[in-house]
């Protein structure tokens, strides 16, 4: 025991230290004049709490607050239909452009001599449309995609405060 605190001054009031430590306690306690007093204070308030008088909690306390907590009625997982149908919009979104895609390959038969399988169709149909996206991610054609996205964002924020709110004031209600 380098220094003195008050785990170790609860210690020697408890009785719970060892004879060596007892003797090194009365060391520092001889040499600072500020341990001494911090001693007596804890002597002091071990006095007064012994002489207060224990108060017997009421019989089935245990049994009282072990069926509060067994009957708290346990949520049912609700569910964000905000969140659901923004992702229904988008893998719709997903699923319609790969379907226009899909049409507008031509997978019957084609008037050349050899026939192309899927795969050449397909990548032939990418290679003719593809120089055709930056057309598509024009300044107005951008800007409505990135206020869209903002729009998305800021609903979704509101929707999160929200459900935040909600879940502070059923968690404070527990609590108090």
């Amino acid at each position: 025991m380098k220094r003195l605190n008050n785990d170790v001054l609860n210690k020697y009031v408890d009785n719970e230290l060892d004879e060596f430590e007892i003797n090194e306690l009365k060391e520092i306690i001889n040499s600072n004049p500020e341990a001494q007093k911090q001693l007596n204070a804890h002597e002091m308030v071990d006095i007064i709490l012994r002489k207060l008088e224990a108060k017997k909690a009421p019989a089935g306390i245990n049994q009282f607050v072990m069926d509060k907590i067994l009957n708290i009625p346990q949520s049912k997982s609700k569910v964000n239909y905000f969140f659901v149908s923004v992702i229904v919009v988008f893998t719709t979104l997903i699923f319609s452009s790969l379907g226009y895609l899909l049409s507008q390959v031509n997978f019957g038969e084609s008037s050349s001599s050899t026939s192309l399988g899927v795969k050449e169709k397909i990548a032939n149909f990418v290679s003719d449309y593809i120089p055709q996206v930056p057309a598509l991610l024009d300044t107005s054609t951008l800007l409505f995609i990135g206020g869209s996205l903002t729009v998305v964002l800021l609903i979704s924020g509101y929707f999160i405060i929200e459900n935040h709110r909600s879940f502070k004031s059923k968690l404070n209600s527990f609590t108090h």
